[in-house]
């Protein structure tokens, strides 16, 4: 479960990336907006979900590294336009790509915007039973 925040996911780099059987960790590029000063910036975890392999994010991120690679050149962005020049994505980009799939789910986007996303993925993980600790250390 990862409740990013647009802004963060646009700083996502295949700098330094780290991949295995099991997971991806990836780094940002920059200061998130969670950051404080003196504290380490944080990683991205993200773990094979073998039980359904269509919803999982690590297959799902293994096919678009493959699939962006032929047009991905030097940028090292993890996140890139698939118009020329190819290019990392802005984080206005992604917000709009959210509120899409939101719209594709039912959700009405003229109430509910990309933002509200991170707070319905908390809440869920509440009623779930995830510690408030650990919410708020995925959530940021």
């Amino acid at each position: 479960m990862e409740a990013s925040r647009s802004h963060s996911i646009s700083l996502l780099s295949l700098d330094n990336y780290v991949k295995d059987s099991e997971s991806y960790v990836l780094y940002y590029k920059g200061l998130l907006k969670q950051n404080r000063k003196g504290k380490v910036t944080p990683v991205l975890k993200l773990y094979r979900y073998e039980h359904d392999p269509d919803i999982c994010v690590y297959e799902t991120l293994t096919e678009y590294m493959k699939i962006i690679s032929s047009i991905r050149g030097n940028e090292k962005s993890l996140i890139i336009s698939y118009i020329k020049p190819h290019k990392a994505v802005v984080s206005t980009s992604i917000s709009r790509w959210i509120k899409v799939v939101m719209k594709d789910s039912g959700v009405d986007v003229e109430k509910f915007g990309a933002h509200s996303a991170r707070g319905a993925i908390t809440s869920k993980a509440k009623q779930r039973g995830l510690p408030i600790s650990e919410i708020m250390k995925i959530a940021g």
